[in-house]
């Protein structure tokens, strides 16, 4: 299979997004949780 020679960059571009801004969601819940059980 060819791909088009920007869909690996955008691919890739994309897939950071999710998983940087998966892993910030992750990282604001789990602050909040221990906060929570801090409180």
């Amino acid at each position: 299979m060819r791909l088009p020679a920007n869909l690996p960059g955008d691919f890739f571009a994309l897939f950071f997004k999710n998983h940087l801004q998966n892993s910030f969601e992750s990282h604001i819940i789990k602050l909040t949780n221990e906060h929570m059980l801090i409180c």
